[in-house]
């Protein structure tokens, strides 16, 4: 029945009930918890005493909240009242000026997403001659004139089924080979599913990059008549020294000639920084969040400097408020 409810509701790519029902056949929640007033839902699900949005938290990166106060409040009236934990993420549109006083120390900071905003098809040569820097645009330069060694495949999806169990795996390995995890690691075949989802029902693009024949970078955009979405990708041999730069090259390019053509205005390569988003002219958008949960670590992103965290905002966090009052 609650699925019934959210089955007409496509607000966008990832906020739509294709992306979310994917995530949440894998999250596999005990309760469905979903509120409404007339129209407007807002739609919870419980597992292990933890509230979230319906879908998880994992990779459920767009969740618009109805502008009803009267919702929202008594939403989070009840779960209060009731002892739960809630974690209420990757929320799109600020509602804090609509929460009640006793409310607003739920309002906790959330790494914002990276988007691309330029407006013209991305030339690498003039990206290079506006770098600030001549360390930095000799850099820039001499990655792309190694750009030419690479080799630049778009794959068909038939292709991308028989290659991805290798590159998911060099994916994974990539990440151990840098000290880190993955955030895919244990879940390739819910990836696997939503990029299927998503070739069947929106625009996928998939470029595989290989140098001397081996794997160096994949990444995978999906897109439709009024959005794009870096969704999945990057390097995949630490050892290769140009490949960061040379994907996110031959990514913007491929993906602005998509944007002008269908007059996209943004590209969205989601949360996490990783040093070229902004190197590239990526910047953040705020993202909010409603957090009541002891084990959640209130902290603001570090690749955000406090001056910015001002202009992205506009206003402090309601939990700052309360830890100072």
């Amino acid at each position: 029945m609650c699925e019934k409810i959210l089955a007409g509701l496509d607000n966008s790519i990832l906020d739509g009930f294709g992306y979310k029902k994917i995530l949440n056949d894998w999250y596999r929640p005990q309760t469905y918890l979903f509120f409404r007033f007339g129209r407007e839902i807002v739609p919870l699900v419980i597992k292990d005493n933890l509230v979230t949005f319906y879908g998880g938290s994992q990779f459920n990166h767009a969740n618009f909240l109805p502008e009803n106060p009267e919702l929202i409040n008594s939403t989070i009236r009840y779960l209060m009242k009731h002892h739960r934990h809630f974690r209420l993420t990757s929320i799109t549109n600020d509602i804090f000026p609509l929460l009640e006083k006793a409310h607003m120390r739920f309002d906790v900071p959330y790494p914002p997403e990276w988007h691309y905003e330029k407006g013209e098809i991305f030339h690498p040569e003039t990206f290079i001659s506006r770098l600030q820097g001549y360390k930095i645009r000799r850099s820039f330069k001499y990655a792309f004139n190694k750009k030419k060694g690479y080799s630049f495949q778009t794959l068909a999806f038939d292709q991308f089924h028989t290659l991805f169990p290798k590159l998911v795996q060099k994916h994974i390995e990539y990440f151990k080979e840098r000290g880190l995890e993955s955030a895919w690691e244990g879940k390739e075949n819910l990836l696997f599913s939503i990029l299927e989802y998503f070739e069947k029902n929106m625009h996928l693009l998939i470029r595989y990059i290989s140098h001397r024949g081996n794997p160096a970078a994949l990444y995978t955009i999906v897109y439709s008549e009024k959005e794009m979405i870096l969704y999945f990708g990057g390097s995949l041999n630490k050892d290769d020294h140009y490949i960061s730069k040379i994907w996110y090259y031959d990514m913007l390019e491929q993906a602005t000639t998509i944007a002008d053509r269908l007059q996209i205005p943004t590209i969205n390569a989601l949360r996490g920084n990783f040093a070229n988003k902004r190197r590239f002219g990526f910047t953040p958008r705020p993202l909010y969040a409603l957090v009541n949960d002891p084990e959640w670590e209130i902290r603001k992103d570090p690749n955000i400097r406090e001056e910015e965290y001002e202009n992205l905002y506009g206003r402090a966090f309601g939990s700052e408020m309360f830890e100072k009052a």
